[in-house]
């Protein structure tokens, strides 16, 4: 972490240390610090947009991306085909966030249910404004298993972290949403090489 690392003209390791000055963040240790530094500079990260934050609670730290980030990451990726939500409201005091989000280069939809009462913490925004925050939950990680091969590496989002510890996420199923893009990039490449050797 000595070098000096810049993205796009961008020095995010001093934009991190300038976040962790400004916020007066003493109680993260040194590691603390510098897994977050680390974090910012790999995923080109601006902690002063409010893209990635540093949280510490007693000996709880987490490092949490704002939501918009996995959003932008998505369409940035030119692959992404759209995103449907909806609200399976059968059980009232329990309901059921369903996305579905389209890549260019998949057949399916990857699919992603979030039931209310596994997220639900009563607090804050839970309390206030359940709905938006059920689908912040899906759509995240409906985007982490569509986009894994872009969003990969990247925190949780806050409205995943329950009891200061985050969601677990299916590896098998990132690593399987991984294999199937890769998949169709190999069959997107071997189908351009045969069109290119049938008009020459």
């Amino acid at each position: 972490m000595n070098e000096l690392i810049k993205s796009n003209q961008v020095d995010y390791k001093q934009l991190a240390l300038d976040y962790l000055r400004l916020n007066k963040l003493n109680n993260l240790t040194s590691e603390e610090q510098e897994q977050f530094v680390s974090l910012c500079v790999m995923h080109g990260l601006n902690p002063l947009k409010r893209e990635i934050y540093a949280v510490k609670y007693g000996n709880t730290f987490n490092i949490i991306v704002g939501y918009e980030v996995y959003l932008k990451r998505a369409w940035a990726s030119g692959l992404c085909d759209g995103i449907e939500v909806d609200f399976d409201k059968s059980e009232p005091t329990n309901p059921v966030c369903i996305v579905k989000v389209y890549r260019k280069n998949t057949k399916k939809p990857i699919t992603v249910s979030c039931i209310y009462k596994e997220y639900n913490t009563n607090k804050n925004l839970w309390a206030s404004k359940p709905q938006t925050m059920l689908r912040k939950v899906a759509v995240s990680q409906a985007l982490r298993l569509a986009f894994a091969d872009v969003i990969d590496g990247l925190p949780y989002v806050e409205e995943e972290l329950l009891d200061d510890k985050p969601v677990v996420v299916n590896e098998a199923e990132i690593e399987e949403a991984v294999k199937e893009v890769e998949a169709l990039n190999q069959a997107e490449q071997i189908d351009l090489v045969e069109s290119i050797n049938s008009s020459s």
